[in-house]
C-alpha cells in the first residue's frame, strides 16, 4: 500500500515540483493514514446519488458555496475570495484523472478549513472523505471522529463527472467575476477543460447538466 501511495503522490513528471507545500501539509501519506484509522463507512456500500454544486453568494462579495450531497447528508463549504481555493482545485482533479492523488484539497473559510480526501478502493471506486475544524487541529492533523463530516464511496468516473461539470455549469452560468477576485475563474476553467472536455462522451451519461 505505502509502494502504491508514493507512487499516485509523486509529481507528474520528474522535473515538476509538489505545489502549496506550507506548514498544514504533513507528509501526504502519514496523513491519509492517520485519518484513515477513524473511517467507519463500509467501501462496498457504494454511493450512488452524488452531486456537486457550485453557487455564487449573492447575499455576500467573494464567497463561493460549494455543496457536495450524497445520499444520507449534505454539506456545504463556503470558498474564500480571501484565501482563493480553486488552483489547487485543477491540480487535485488532475491527480484523480491520472490516478496520482494529490494531497488533500483544502480549503480554507477565514479561520475554519474543510479538507477533501481521495482514497483508492480498487480500480473503479473512490472514497470521498471531508473533514472540518478550525486551523490548529487540521494543521496539526489532529483527526477525532467529529472532524469527519463526509465519508462515501462514489465511482470515479462519478466524482470526476460531479466536479469538473458541477465547476463549468457554475463558470458558465451562475459566476460574477465582480463579486469574487483577481482569481480568474473563466481561465480556471480552460485549464478543466484540457483534461476533461475532450471526454465529453464518456461523462454525459452520468452528467446531470448535460
Amino acid at each position: 500500500m505505502q509502494k502504491y501511495f508514493r507512487e499516485i503522490t509523486r509529481p507528474y513528471d520528474k522535473h515538476q515540483k509538489l505545489k502549496k507545500l506550507t506548514p498544514r501539509t504533513l507528509n501526504s501519506e502519514k496523513e491519509h493514514r492517520r485519518l484513515k484509522k477513524l473511517l467507519t463507512h463500509k467501501t462496498e456500500n457504494i454511493d450512488k446519488t452524488l452531486k456537486v454544486t457550485f453557487k455564487d453568494s449573492k447575499k455576500y462579495h467573494g464567497w463561493i458555496h460549494l455543496t457536495i450531497a450524497t445520499e444520507k447528508i449534505s454539506i456545504q463549504i463556503r470558498c474564500s475570495y480571501a484565501f482563493e481555493p480553486f488552483n489547487d482545485f485543477v491540480w487535485w482533479m488532475e491527480g484523480i484523472q491520472r490516478n496520482r492523488l494529490q494531497p488533500a484539497w483544502e480549503i480554507e473559510e477565514e479561520g475554519y478549513y474543510k479538507k477533501i480526501f481521495i482514497y483508492p478502493v480498487d480500480n473503479i471506486h473512490l472514497r470521498l472523505v471531508v473533514v472540518a475544524d478550525d486551523n490548529y487541529a487540521l494543521e496539526h492533523c489532529i483527526y477525532k471522529e467529529e472532524h469527519i463530516v463526509l465519508d462515501t464511496v462514489v465511482r470515479k468516473e462519478e466524482l470526476i463527472a460531479q466536479f469538473y461539470y458541477g465547476f463549468k455549469y457554475f463558470v458558465k452560468n451562475d459566476f460574477q467575476q465582480k463579486r469574487w477576485s483577481n482569481e480568474n475563474l473563466y481561465e480556471t476553467l480552460k485549464r478543466l477543460d484540457r483534461t476533461f472536455d475532450c471526454n465529453w462522451d464518456r461523462w454525459r451519461w452520468i452528467n446531470q447538466y448535460a
